[in-house]
């Protein structure tokens, strides 16, 4: 999460203060880690966590669509990290930020 967000520093196009947005980016990655890494065992508890996630996306005021591709990239990352597929998200991580370079220079 730190390499995406030195990434989005570098090539975000957003207007408003990058800076403040890409703060978030680690932590939200460690919680989401943590919270897969304890739901991944109950249907009930993820069930309820899909409906929790979806009202917190709704409220939550973001202006741009370049941002809201770098969170699903943060999310992503902190889910395959609490599912133990480490190997796959590195891989994937690495190849979206390329595709997001590949983007930003032409």
């Amino acid at each position: 999460s730190f390499i995406v967000k030195l990434t989005y520093l570098k090539v975000g196009r957003a207007l408003n203060d990058k800076d403040y947005f890409s703060d978030t980016f680690i932590p939200l990655a460690i919680i989401t880690t943590l919270v897969i890494t304890v739901v991944k065992f109950s249907l009930a508890l993820s069930l309820g966590l899909v409906g929790a996630l979806s009202i917190v996306r709704f409220r939550a005021a973001i202006k741009e669509p370049e941002e809201l591709v770098y969170l699903f990239l943060i999310i992503s990352i902190g889910l395959g990290c609490g599912a133990g597929q480490v190997k796959i998200i590195s891989i994937g991580t690495l190849f979206s930020l390329f595709v997001i370079f590949l983007y930003n220079f032409f």
